[in-house]
């Protein structure tokens, strides 16, 4: 069972929702200001925090900000309830940092099955993933948001293995997987010399991976990291590598008949307003422009301006 964490100041919610938790095996500690919660998370190290948006001495809001910037805190799941019902103050909620939003008054059974999913996402944040040993795709969520809490400067980038559902499907599921691990091998030594603080790789599985790294090296990150596949392709795939490329035209010289990096970068700034969702968005209409002209390389958000000007 779970140690929750509930922000109410108002004494009947703090009770209904201790007695619901509690009769599910749940431990509750109660706080009712804004400006309570970090201390008592701090030392209590809760799985789950509810909290309320209209709290005494610091805003629900705010409370999700500060944890989403917080080292040890940032991937702690956060369940908001609010009678604050509008799409755009759900939105703008859910953009704070909240994990999941509910609107009160709300039904036990639904927010008992909000808190499950909270307490999956909680123990998939803390794993790692079995194949490359890497933080998952909730893990990699939570770092974005972590970073744009703290208003970082960074360069959000994602790195995938083009062509490698082709690939599996000639040589192999075992050839597939082998080569999923290398090009993580490969993004974590491009990453070598990049401060550690900054530094971030996540596999979001098959072969997608997202990486962090100072805003100013995207792109020089990236073509490091094409050189290093190029370079290390043949000794993974051995043989597979004198084969020639699929499509190649007559006359061409043969290379190793393998997966090709894509990699898609975008630049956040420390004033710019923006979510990981977006983010994200950005890194897929870049993927989409790559696929539809049948390219690999790096592909820069052109607008993207990290003085976020």
């Amino acid at each position: 069972m779970a140690a929750i964490l509930i922000a109410d100041s108002e004494p009947a919610t703090r009770a209904m929702l201790t007695r619901l938790l509690s009769g599910q095996g749940h431990t509750c500690t109660c706080v009712e200001s804004g400006s309570d919660v970090l201390s008592t998370a701090e030392r209590e190290r809760p799985d789950v925090l509810i909290i309320d948006v209209m709290l005494p001495g610091m805003s629900g809001f705010e409370v999700c900000r500060r944890i989403r910037s917080h080292r040890e805190l940032y991937t702690l799941p956060i369940l908001v309830i609010s009678a604050m019902r509008e799409p755009e103050e759900i939105a703008h909620g859910l953009a704070q940092g909240a994990d999941d939003y509910v609107t009160k008054p709300f039904d036990p059974g639904n927010l008992l099955q909000r808190l499950d999913t909270l307490l999956g996402l909680r123990a998939s944040a803390r794993g790692v993933d079995s194949l490359t040993e890497l933080p998952g795709a909730d893990g990699v969520r939570r770092e974005v948001q972590r970073r744009l809490s703290r208003h970082d400067e960074f360069a959000l980038g994602c790195a995938e293995l083009a062509g490698l559902r082709e690939f599996g499907r000639l040589y192999g599921n075992d050839a597939r997987t082998r080569s999923i691990r290398h090009f993580g091998r490969v993004l974590l030594a491009c990453g070598q010399g990049i401060d550690e603080d900054v530094f971030f790789l996540g596999h979001m599985g098959g072969g997608y991976f997202v990486f962090i790294v100072p805003a100013n090296l995207g792109a020089a990150y990236g073509r490091r990291v094409e050189d290093g596949w190029e370079r290390h392709l043949p000794s993974l795939l051995g043989a597979k590598a004198e084969a020639p490329r699929s499509g190649a035209r007559d006359g061409e010289s043969g290379k190793a008949n393998g997966p090709e990096p894509l990699i898609c970068v975008t630049q956040c700034g420390p004033r710019t307003q923006t979510t990981p969702q977006q983010l994200f968005d950005t890194l897929s209409q870049l993927r989409h422009r790559a696929m539809e002209a049948r390219s690999r390389g790096v592909y820069m958000d052109q607008r993207s301006d990290p003085e976020g000007a």
